[in-house]
């Protein structure tokens, strides 16, 4: 008997990790190092007194970027999904409530430029390359947006075409940290500090048990309850039982100043190869 699966959803769940996780897709993700070009050009590296320390010092920041960006982005990711279960013209209200949010927590400007960036090239991939998935949502997006010259920030975006696309929350989640973790070690072959061999085996051998570190602590974290209410995510006195409950209103946190503080000095570099 075939082992192949055919059971329906979980093989329209793979094919479509398999089109987003594609390195060719349009997303504009080549432009950014994650603040990595910063780090080495304040000298983060320079100290290493081996190869195997310089390694061991990329996958450092390397972990450290991911979890910083998780614990930001992660809550907003889960709260678009959320947002997605309701009608369009309020799934696109709360989308961009949540988006502002994000750009206020949102430390550093060359960050947000980034992230915006981004972001506005996912919308465009949804509607050049998705053009047979509904468009209703996209659409009334895209109007809000119009006056307003923008687009919306990498994860509210990324979750939410994955939404409408159809992938789980959770895979979604894993998926865009797994990106995010090989964009940085993308951008370190590009920079010339580590070949594409190497890269490979770092994301073989290390990004796994990486990825699974901060996901499991974090693949459910929310935004707070105040949070969720300014977003429209809950109705102001829902749940009061539970309100002085403080276990579940850690919500978006920064556990890494020095890499906001880095990313932030990327404009400051003599020499940029990347935009962030």
């Amino acid at each position: 008997m075939s082992e192949y699966n055919t059971n329906s959803e979980k093989v329209d769940q793979i094919h479509l990790i398999n089109i987003l996780s594609d390195s060719n897709l349009p997303v504009g993700g080549f432009v950014s190092s994650s603040g990595l070009e910063s780090f080495i050009s304040h000298s983060f590296l320079a100290t290493a007194v081996s190869e195997a320390e310089r390694i061991e010092r990329l996958i450092s920041f390397t972990r450290s970027s991911l979890l910083n960006y998780a614990s930001l982005a992660i809550p907003f990711m889960n709260g678009l999904f959320t947002i997605l279960k309701s009608v369009p013209e309020l799934t696109v209200d709360s989308t961009l409530r949540l988006d502002r949010l994000y750009h206020a927590m949102c430390l550093n400007p060359v960050t947000r430029r980034s992230s915006l960036a981004q972001g506005s090239a996912m919308i465009l991939l949804y509607t050049k390359a998705f053009s047979t998935a509904d468009q209703t949502i996209i659409r009334h997006l895209k109007d809000r947006l119009q006056p307003t010259k923008r687009s919306i920030h990498l994860p509210i975006a990324y979750a939410l075409v994955s939404g409408l696309l159809g992938l789980s929350r959770a895979r979604a989640i894993d998926l865009h940290m797994f990106l995010y973790v090989r964009s940085i070690l993308s951008a370190a072959v590009r920079l010339n500090l580590i070949g594409p061999y190497l890269s490979q085996r770092i994301l073989f051998s290390s990004v796994r048990p990486m990825l699974d570190s901060v996901l499991n602590d974090l693949i459910d974290q929310q935004l707070s309850k105040a949070d969720q209410v300014a977003c429209g995510l809950r109705n102001d006195g829902e749940n009061q039982a539970e309100d002085n409950d403080e276990s579940d209103d850690l919500g978006p946190t920064s556990t890494w100043p020095l890499g906001d503080i880095l990313a932030a000095r990327h404009d400051l570099c003599h020499v940029r190869l990347f935009n962030s």
